[in-house]
């Protein structure tokens, strides 16, 4: 029991950002930014996990419909950065090529996920775990899109989610920075879902 609550404790099976894969050294987490009326609706926070790096998380939650998750790792650390993502149980198309992975459920509750990151990211799948039930558990897929970082510039990511009820109905997307470098008092990226530009931005 106790190898497996150590397990379930590990950084990198949490949809969260690391450093090499390691466990976070530091928990500060701080709300930058909480707005929750209008069209988009914007959380950011940031946490100082790992000596000389810090990991800023923007979400956005836009029209009702779909979710925008922009991370960010800012500081002179040195190593390769990880973002994790751990997918539910169950039949999940996936493709290298474009960092994305579909749910095939057929119960109405479907999920597209695509991550946008810098030139040179790659990704891996592993196994994964879902404990259901004291001392129950299920298998499912560990996913992380990894980034060399070899000096000061900050590894930046953009990822989509997209709910919906069929995964034939998976929309189109894409997303990009226009800000090109991470700024500390705010952010701008353009998202464009089946063709529909949304500019989502936030100053501090």
């Amino acid at each position: 029991v106790m190898e497996w609550r150590k397990w379930f404790r590990q950084t990198r099976v949490h949809n969260t950002l690391t450093l090499n894969d390691k466990d976070l050294e530091t928990t500060e987490s701080l709300t930058k930014l909480w707005q929750p009326d209008g069209d988009v609706q914007t959380l950011v926070t940031e946490n100082p996990g790992y000596k000389n790096l810090k990991h800023r998380r923007s979400v956005f939650f836009v029209d009702n419909t779909y979710f925008v998750i922009v991370d960010e790792a800012a500081g002179s650390a040195k190593g390769v950065v990880n973002l994790h993502y751990q997918m539910p149980k169950g039949k999940i198309a996936n493709s290298r090529e474009d960092m994305t992975f579909v749910t095939q459920f057929e119960n109405g509750s479907n999920m597209k996920l695509q991550c946008f990151g810098p030139d040179g990211m790659t990704m891996k799948k592993e196994e994964g775990w879902q404990s259901t039930a004291y001392r129950k558990k299920v298998k499912r897929m560990n996913v992380s899109f990894n980034v060399r970082k070899d000096g000061g510039d900050a590894v930046r990511y953009i990822t989509v989610i997209y709910p919906m009820k069929d995964s034939a109905d998976a929309p189109e997307m894409s997303a990009k920075f226009k800000n090109k470098k991470f700024d500390e008092k705010g952010l701008e990226v353009e998202v464009k879902v089946n063709g529909k530009k949304q500019v989502l931005k936030y100053n501090l």
